[in-house]
């Protein structure tokens, strides 16, 4: 009987348990559903938000497209080309954006991006752009293009996508001589005309940072010391320019004399090799002011190179694109220069670890990092040895003042030693260090 009861007992219990259990792991699997669910829902409430800064596609007077070269093999921008059509005038002018410009986002708009992709840096490699973003998104376009106009101060109308292979039958890279104020140096801009002054001395292919950073005098050829700073200057550099192909210019002047061929063109040959957020039918709303397009002009954005990278004149580049009737960037006060600087935490006391492997890395940079105003509090070995280096930060945002010093840098938010903003891992690329 003491038995049975017992066994009764056992078996109440073990049932109890049992359901007790059941509850607890239904409030917890409840709990961390539920916060799944909001976490999800408030992401997608971040990416909604950010995709609202691309600006929609509209048709201007002066239309302002920004053409990306898209190069699959690389998965990377291989050309960039803002093409300015005043149909008024009937002009058309291409300016050339090197692809080696770094662009520094703008701290409110680099906040919304960040809920797009935690790894994208605040100032980023525009040739780039894809790598940042899913592949599979043509948004990452739309964001491209509104950094840019962040950049540049004006407002582009629509963007347009060509695989390098299609930019490549309709544009030549010319080699040329380029001044201060953006002209270039052996183009005729009296007419209808593609003569570039060609310099064997620049180099080719698809390297954003393929130039030469020496400066010529135009007429004599003697190279300079320093840039000529007098926008009328013969102060030039050699730059790689995207110009019309003879045999597209031909081929289109061929068709442009009937509308209906000329419709037929655009629809039949045009359109299907490039993506635009501008509709086709938005697009041949231009035929008309096509059909008396003879004039092409060339630019190329104004700026010098530092190193290798090459980086915008905003003064310069502003008197150009109001020459050209571009208007301002239309998204305001919101992304300004100014709020980068105020807005991003500051860093000043970091750690140095050695990850190439190395000896004697960790100690280099510690002593570079000092001479340019950081605060080195230690330094050490790393566990694991890295290619590129590696910035861990304690707050979103902040790090971007030492990208500069490193090779190709990655940014990410992580765990740091108390007191200090961040772990700079030197990696393999970077060990090479007086």
């Amino acid at each position: 009987m003491g038995k049975k009861i017992f066994k009764i007992f056992i078996v109440g219990f073990f049932k109890a348990v049992a359901v007790l259990l059941c509850m607890i792991l239904a409030a917890v699997g409840g709990f961390f559903g539920t916060k799944k669910y909001y976490t999800v829902k408030n992401q997608k409430a971040k990416e909604s938000e950010a995709k609202k800064m691309i600006s929609g596609a509209k048709v201007d007077k002066v239309s302002r497209n920004l053409i990306f070269s898209y190069n699959p093999d690389k998965n990377t921008i291989s050309n960039a080309v803002l093409e300015v059509y005043d149909t008024e005038n009937q002009v058309m002018s291409y300016v050339t954006i090197p692809t080696s410009v770094e662009v520094t986002i703008p701290a409110n708009m680099y906040r919304k991006l960040l809920a797009v992709n935690q790894e994208i840096p605040q100032i980023f490699k525009f040739y780039k752009l894809p790598k940042y973003f899913d592949k599979e998104d043509d948004t990452k376009y739309g964001y491209g293009a509104i950094i840019l106009a962040s950049m540049l101060d004006v407002d582009i109308s629509y963007y347009t996508v060509v695989d390098k292979s299609a930019f490549d039958e309709v544009f030549e890279s010319q080699k040329s001589n380029v001044k201060n104020n953006g002209t270039i140096n052996g183009f005729d801009y009296s007419g209808s005309t593609t003569t570039a002054a060609v310099d064997d001395s620049a180099p080719s292919g698809d390297d954003p940072y393929a130039h030469d950073d020496s400066f010529v005098n135009a007429s004599s050829g003697v190279a300079a010391n320093t840039p000529v700073q007098d926008e009328g200057s013969v102060g030039s550099k050699i730059v790689n320019v995207s110009v019309l192909r003879e045999d597209y210019k031909s081929q289109f002047d061929s068709v442009k004399g009937d509308e209906v061929d000329f419709t037929d063109y655009m629809t039949d040959k045009v359109f299907p090799t490039f993506m635009s957020n501008l509709d086709s039918s938005d697009k041949l709303s231009y035929v008309e002011n096509y059909m008396e397009l003879d004039t092409f002009n060339y630019y190329v954005v104004p700026g010098a190179y530092h190193g290798k990278v090459y980086s915008i004149d905003s003064d310069k580049a502003s008197k150009l694109f109001k020459k050209l009737g571009v208007p301002k960037s239309t998204e305001g006060e919101d992304y300004t220069e100014e709020e980068v600087v105020e807005s991003v935490p500051e860093v000043t006391n970091i750690q140095v670890l050695n990850g190439s492997g190395v000896q004697g890395v960790a100690a280099k940079w510690q002593t570079n990092l000092t001479t340019n105003g950081f605060t080195v509090a230690t330094i050490g070995n790393y566990d694991q040895r890295l290619s590129d280096t590696l910035i861990i930060v304690k707050e979103e945002g902040m790090g971007q003042e030492l990208m500069k010093y490193f090779t190709n840098p990655t940014i990410q938010v992580g765990a740091v030693p108390d007191g200090l903003d961040a772990t700079v891992v030197v990696g393999i690329n970077d060990a090479n260090i007086q």
